[in-house]
């Protein structure tokens, strides 16, 4: 399999996964495109985290559109090694940081803050679903946490995202959903 960055100064690199890696789903080019662009204004000198990377595409989609680092967390270990080879051929190692972890040890592990998390896991596994909300402490001040999910429009199964914070914006592209979250306000600070 074969992903295109679609912009920035790695415009047109591709990132090669072994056809025996298939057991994830990347995402689609379009929608990387298409969040990239609705992010754009933040991307400058941002810091970047791409959980459940998996080929790591959206993570260097940032880096080639100007962020300042991106730590990649994925599990897999041989996904990993992939990462770090991907960017060393990209010339980007220098910003680019790795963790190999499940979600819960990097959340209950990290001491940095994030301008932007893109968040990424396994469709259709409900336990990720809580983790929203334990994510969105990890942002900065002004920080943007993007959850990419299968859409569930006119489908009658439960979702499980009533339990979690209301995002800012919604976006579907197809059978996929993209939230948008910010941290919540703190109590009392609301404007009557």
């Amino acid at each position: 399999m074969k992903l295109r960055i679609v912009s920035g100064n790695l415009k047109g690199r591709v990132l090669s996964i072994p056809d025996r890696d298939t057991g994830f789903r990347p995402t689609r080019e379009r929608i990387r495109e298409a969040v990239s662009n609705i992010l754009s204004s933040r991307l400058r000198d941002a810091s970047v985290a791409d959980i459940c990377a998996g080929s790591g595409a959206f993570g260097f989609e940032m880096i080639s559109r100007g962020a300042r680092q991106c730590v990649f967390v994925e599990n897999d270990r041989y996904r990993l090694r992939l990462l770090r080879e991907h960017a060393d051929r990209f010339g980007v190692s220098d910003r680019c940081r790795f963790s190999q972890s499940d979600i819960r040890g990097f959340i209950r592990d990290c001491t940095d803050r994030f301008d932007l998390i893109y968040f990424d896991p396994p469709y259709d596994d409900p336990v990720f679903i809580p983790m929203v909300s334990d994510l969105l402490g990890l942002l900065s001040g002004n920080g943007i946490l993007v959850h990419e999910h299968r859409n569930r429009r006119g489908r009658t199964d439960a979702t499980g995202f009533d339990a979690t914070p209301v995002p800012y914006d919604l976006r579907t592209y197809g059978e996929t959903a993209i939230r948008f979250y910010r941290q919540p306000e703190p109590a009392g600070t609301a404007e009557n």
